[in-house]
């Protein structure tokens, strides 16, 4: 009995393991990698945060923790349709993990981060971004700049 039920996890763990590989070839999956390096600045005062990057640079995630409004991500896309934008991720934040996978199949159902046009923009201005940094404007008017290497 042990004997199967180890060759039916260790299947399991291929197949998984395959789908992923192939998911992420195909463009369905997409990998988020903490920065660690990150600086992330409210206002020019430094706060605690984290960034994690698309491995193929194609967005950003910030996340503040702390501060009146506690813990908050921000999608940023680069480039769009629309030109550059951030959106708050409203309810989701993403967690400090090293590498965040997230099949892009699903993202319509979660407001962040979305694939579809962005629930809402960031009106006070658009974001200001290099090749190694962002600065946006929040919804509460703060301005908020991440730095990285």
């Amino acid at each position: 009995m042990i004997i199967w039920l180890s060759i039916l996890t260790g299947l399991f763990a291929i197949f998984v393991t395959y789908r992923l590989i192939v998911l992420t070839q195909e463009g369905a999956m997409l990998w988020l990698v903490l920065d660690s390096g990150a600086n992330l600045t409210e206002d020019g005062v430094q706060i605690k945060g984290w960034l994690h990057r698309e491995w193929k640079g194609r967005f950003l995630i910030v996340t503040r923790n702390g501060g009146p409004a506690g813990r908050e991500s921000y999608i940023v896309l680069p480039s769009s349709r629309r030109g550059a934008f951030v959106q708050d991720c409203d309810e989701w934040t993403a967690t400090r993990l090293p590498v965040l996978p997230f099949p892009e199949f699903v993202s319509d159902a979660l407001s962040c981060p979305g694939w579809g046009l962005p629930l809402h923009f960031t009106h006070y201005s658009p974001p200001t971004i290099s090749s190694n940094s962002v600065e946006f404007v929040d919804e509460r008017g703060r301005r908020l700049q991440i730095r990285w290497k």
